[in-house]
């Protein structure tokens, strides 16, 4: 009978051996983003669960509050004018929305006496449970405070400071220490996003204009407020090493032309929609095939003409084999 390898070339297979899809993640960067000195290629094309491609609403859960961005682009973070306050409402622009910052998730531990947060895992290693997206936006807010912006590489985060990272999580939240690894590693993902956001939107838009690079973005002024450090990022960001890296890193990025729709929730949230939406049974493990061309779906449920002739493809295999008519090679998955 005939094999056929049908999944495409920027679909991998992680250690933990469940569909991998290699992209950005979280907060929606662009397809340009930059990788972090001190990073290899590969281990910035890394998939992360809470991918955002193409974010359509954040998700935002109990205990989360969104802080008022300043205006609708880049250009806003930099105006220290109040002039869009003193139009009528029906004319003031559209805000997006801003950092996710969590103070009812203090008030909510204070007020039950310290009552810890539990944070689930799944067979697979991944974040689960109740508390899932609340766990990653306290992750991405910690370590947007406590490190920012101050050194220019998660490698270079000393073991006593991840330490100390770590007590300040096991505080909020039961996590188990054995899984220390797997959350700094998530912290690490979280910082490399956060500086590409930053390079992306305030550095690169305005390189050859001193005057605008010299100041600290304003939806950033709670968390950064040390001129130096800044000054220093953003030197960083010129130098040739940092330049070399981020074009090759932007060339290996444009190889990927699959790009999912799945949001921060990754396939976990997929799954769980899917139950819900009785296309899988509670019990049942999805097919690799039915998650890629799902979690590639829109909201209205199409897909993109690049990847429509794949998930026919993937899917009429998946049919092939239900029906029998395809051999599959030992150690594979349907």
């Amino acid at each position: 009978m005939e094999n056929n390898n049908l999944l495409p070339d920027d679909v991998m297979y992680g250690d933990d051996a469940h569909l991998v899809y290699c992209t950005d993640e979280d907060d929606g960067d662009d397809s340009n983003s930059e990788l972090e000195d001190g990073d290899d290629i590969n281990e910035e094309l890394e998939d992360v669960e809470d991918n955002n491609i193409h974010p359509e609403v954040d998700e935002v859960e109990p205990g989360m509050v969104a802080a008022a961005d300043i205006g609708s682009d880049a250009e806003s973070d930099f105006n220290d004018s109040d002039q869009d306050n003193q139009l009528p409402r029906a004319q003031r622009p559209n805000r997006k929305r801003g950092m996710t910052r969590l103070p009812r998730l203090r008030t909510d531990y204070t007020r039950s006496g310290g009552r810890k947060k539990l944070v689930e895992f799944d067979n697979l290693g991944r974040f689960s449970g109740k508390y899932r997206a609340l766990f990653v936006s306290y992750l991405g807010d910690l370590v947007r405070q406590k490190v920012g912006l101050r050194v220019f590489s998660w490698k270079a985060v000393e073991p006593e400071e991840r330490v100390k990272l770590w007590q300040q999580i096991t505080r909020f939240f039961d996590v188990d220490d054995c899984q220390f690894k797997v959350v700094m590693k998530r912290m690490g993902m979280l910082l490399r996003n956060f500086r590409r956001k930053v390079y992306s939107k305030y550095i690169k838009p305005n390189l050859g204009n001193p005057r605008k690079l010299a100041i600290i973005p304003r939806r950033y002024q709670t968390i950064m407020n040390d001129q130096d450090v800044w000054d220093k990022f953003v030197a960083h960001t010129q130098s040739d090493k940092f330049t070399d890296l981020s074009g090759r890193t932007t060339e290996a990025r444009k190889s990927m032309k699959y790009t999912h729709r799945m949001g921060r929730g990754g396939y976990k949230t997929l799954t769980e929609k899917l139950v819900a939406n009785n296309v899988i049974a509670k019990d049942e493990h999805p097919a690799r095939s039915l998650l890629w061309c799902k979690g590639r779906e829109d909201k209205h449920g199409d897909i993109k003409p690049e990847a429509k002739m794949i998930a026919d493809q993937l899917m009429e295999h998946e049919k092939q084999i239900k029906d029998g008519t395809v051999l599959l090679e030992p150690g594979t998955f349907s």
